[in-house]
């Protein structure tokens, strides 16, 4: 079973291509992984290399034994021959922002599913023809840089639930803001798929990983039953 069939599955975006973050996010019971190349990622202060540069890592990663998506750019570095290394490298799925994901990017992505994920700057209302164009989850990256860290307002709640009525598609909700475990109630409520937790709540060292992850685990497992 694939990671966007799950009931409210767990994914963890790692600080570092580090395998020892991978085998932390494991034993804390996430169900994936993300990872990233050609990126600078605000949260966590990471600069990601070329795929090239980063292959060696993610293929550690990937023998962990989780499934594994990735951001393959950021915008302004999104190239066709790297998203296509990334998807040959047997990718569960590739994630970019809406804004800047190129016409070909779904092709590009294949094998591995093409999610998008909606910025603030997005309208909800073209939305519902990305399910059609073959978009298969959005990753609900509603927080302006400003709120990265605050605690979760319903304001952005509301902003969720209208991106899942508007899309049809799987919401996959990252830890932007300072999503508690108490929060997932109200989330799954607003059409909340999966949760993606990352370095604004998970920390950047193995062992804070870890009790994160298990800590997101044990509140998402009490919401399946």
């Amino acid at each position: 079973m694939g990671t966007l069939e799950r009931t409210l599955p767990l994914l963890v975006s790692l600080p570092r291509n580090d395998p020892s973050l991978a085998e932390a996010a494991r034993e804390g019971g996430a169900d994936a992984l993300k990872v990233h190349v050609n990126v600078g990622h605000r949260a966590s202060g990471t600069s990601f290399g070329s795929v090239a540069q980063e292959r060696e890592a993610i293929q550690q990663i990937q023998a962990v034994g989780l499934p594994v998506g990735i951001v393959p750019g950021e915008p302004g570095r999104i190239t066709r021959s790297e998203v296509e290394a990334v998807a040959a490298l047997g990718m569960e799925f590739c994630d970019v922002y809406l804004g800047a994901a190129p016409a070909w990017y779904v092709d590009a992505c294949q094998p591995a599913a093409a999610m998008v994920a909606a910025g603030p700057e997005e309208s909800p209302e073209h939305l519902q023809h990305l399910a059609g164009l073959g978009i298969a989850a959005i990753e609900a990256s509603c927080a302006p840089p400003e709120a990265y860290g605050s605690p979760l307002p319903l304001s952005r709640v509301t902003e969720i639930a209208t991106l899942r009525q508007r899309s049809g598609l799987p919401i996959i909700v990252p830890t932007q803001h300072a999503i508690e475990p108490d929060d997932l109630g109200t989330l799954a409520r607003a059409g909340m798929h999966g949760l993606l937790i990352g370095a604004v709540v998970t920390g950047t060292e193995p062992q804070q990983l870890k009790d994160a992850t298990a800590r997101y685990a044990a509140a998402l497992a009490a919401l399946r039953h």
